[in-house]
């Protein structure tokens, strides 16, 4: 196995062992890196409808960077998350008046 640039003479599971943790500090650099421009558009629309997410914004550009890619992506992911509780809160409380009896 050569692993940048130094052969490295593992087999079965150390050799599977080291590619995984090679693979996750590639996956790790990567968030690192700047985000990209195809969802720029998606983090300022989720930051206008969210406070929180607006002043995270706000912090990132004050130190004088861009959104990185780790962000970018935690970003999609809490506003997708609270975006499927809401519908489950919504779900949750047409059954509550479904099954409530009429206080007619």
């Amino acid at each position: 196995m050569v692993a940048y640039g130094v052969f490295i003479p593992l087999a079965g599971s150390r050799r599977t062992k080291l590619l995984k943790h090679l693979e996750n500090a590639k996956h790790k650099r990567r968030q690192l890196e700047p985000m990209r421009p195809e969802y720029v558009q998606e983090a300022l629309e989720i930051a206008s409808s969210h406070p929180e997410i607006e002043a995270y914004r706000n912090a990132v550009a004050r130190q004088g960077r861009t959104l990185t890619a780790g962000e970018v992506a935690a970003i999609r992911t809490w506003a997708r998350d609270l975006e499927v509780k809401r519908q489950r809160e919504e779900r949750d409380d047409a059954m509550r008046r479904l099954h409530a009896p009429n206080a007619t």
